[in-house]
């Protein structure tokens, strides 16, 4: 289940990074955003796998190239990325900023892991209908 949760945090990572470089790179964007980076991402994502598929098939060749765009995307904002980080733990100097964010965090944590075991839940139990 965890393992699942870390694969759901990677390719929101690299769905992030390719809306990142399209920002970057075409649209001249020089602020970063996460969530704005992510649905840029998924929406540039989609289109190139629509016209991929017209000449080949989707396969591991279209994981490759999505997650080296993503990467490289993550790569281009690394500044970006790490001054979000910085900017976050100054904020955290404060007590109840702390506690808030460690809440949220967790509150966060229990959904993804809650909707990871709903989609395991048929592998592990044969006959278990989640719906």
């Amino acid at each position: 289940m965890l393992r699942l949760a870390l694969i759901w945090i990677i390719m929101f990572a690299v769905v992030a990074g390719v809306g990142s470089l399209l920002q970057r790179v075409v649209l001249r964007r020089f602020v970063f955003d996460v969530f704005a980076s992510f649905w840029t991402g998924l929406m540039t994502i989609i289109a190139l796998l629509q016209f991929w598929n017209l000449a080949l098939p989707i396969n591991n060749a279209a994981l490759i190239v999505v997650a080296l765009a993503g990467i490289g995307g993550l790569a281009l904002r690394w500044r970006d990325i790490k001054s979000c980080g910085f900017r976050l733990a100054h904020r955290l100097d404060d007590g109840r900023a702390r506690r808030s964010m460690l809440m949220a965090v967790a509150f966060c944590l229990l959904i993804v892991l809650c909707a990871a075991s709903r989609t395991t839940l048929s592998r592990i139990v044969p006959g278990s209908d989640t719906s």
